[in-house]
């Protein structure tokens, strides 16, 4: 998987699951962590990664991957809605396959342990999630996402806490 950077190939060909860790390290991105993030759970300026230290593994995995993500995406700066969510999906992609997704939710009461189950917090097991629908919208990995994205969201979700 990462030998596809080293070669050139480029986000478009990564799929997960990827270790965010490793491949900070294949890109040759620095991972710093500070207090000082008070906004924001990570920040990038496009050649560094900046953490909120303190972070549950879960939430401190899906964050560098999400500031990866910006970064693959050449992204230097901040984003609209839209950039964001652009780096969402590729960071899902990047920590979980699709096919482990659709199986954890055949057991999973909620997206809370389905989050749990795939090591991601909570915002990255649902646009999993949302991914797996939009490709298999008709099917039973589309109806079981589906029933996933309208159970009632959680205190924990609501809040990012």
């Amino acid at each position: 998987m990462l030998d596809l950077l080293k070669e050139g190939e480029g986000a478009a060909h990564l799929r997960g699951p990827v270790d965010p860790y490793q491949l900070a390290e294949a890109l040759g991105v620095p991972v710093q962590y500070t207090r000082r993030l008070t906004g924001s759970l990570g920040v990038t300026d496009g050649k560094r990664v900046w953490l909120r230290r303190g972070l549950t593994r879960a939430v401190e995995r899906s964050t560098l991957a999400h500031e990866l993500a910006h970064i693959l995406l050449g992204h230097t700066a901040c984003q609209d809605g839209r950039g964001e969510a652009r780096a969402d999906r590729l960071a899902a992609r990047l920590l979980v396959s699709l096919g482990e997704v659709e199986r954890e939710l055949r057991r999973c009461d909620s997206v809370e342990d389905l989050a749990e189950a795939l090591g991601v917090d909570v915002r990255m097991a649902r646009t999993a999630v949302e991914l797996l629908c939009h490709r298999s919208p008709t099917g039973r990995a589309g109806r079981l996402a589906y029933v996933c994205l309208t159970r009632p969201i959680a205190h924990a979700e609501r809040t990012g806490s």
